[in-house]
């Protein structure tokens, strides 16, 4: 029987354990042929680097706090300063990201092969000369 056929119907005796199960392989993704999981790397088998480690640990203990938990990012999101439309500039700047990157190969996207008739001047002339 598949999963989502007209048998898979539920008629009241299954667990709310069956019915979890079946919304899980329903919402599971398919596999990519030729792809192991779905292209994520396993994970690392290096040591992590006790500076990051040691901030995490921080972070983790100042949610946990049984008496006056704090969330990293409920404290940034009060911040009044991070209502600042230039602020998302100065953070890019100051942790030195890249913010045109990506994840997929070179094959499937490159933001760097951008072409001048992609840009919204460019389009405009395109269409007027049609």
């Amino acid at each position: 029987m598949e999963i989502g056929s007209p048998d898979d119907e539920d008629n009241g005796s299954s667990t709310p354990v069956d019915q979890l199960t079946r919304i899980r392989q329903l919402l599971k993704r398919p596999p990519i042929p030729g792809v192991q999981d779905w292209g994520i790397p396993p994970d690392s088998q290096q040591a992590c680097d006790p500076a990051i480690a040691t901030k995490l640990a921080q972070f983790h203990a100042l949610k946990k706090d049984p008496d006056n938990p704090k969330h990293f990012n409920d404290s940034l999101m009060s911040n009044r300063s991070f209502r600042n439309p230039h602020l998302y500039t100065h953070l890019v700047e100051f942790v030195d990201v890249d913010e045109r990157t990506t994840n997929f190969p070179p094959d499937v996207w490159d933001p760097n092969d951008v072409k001048d008739e992609w840009f919204a001047d460019n389009i405009g002339t395109f269409l007027r000369y049609r």
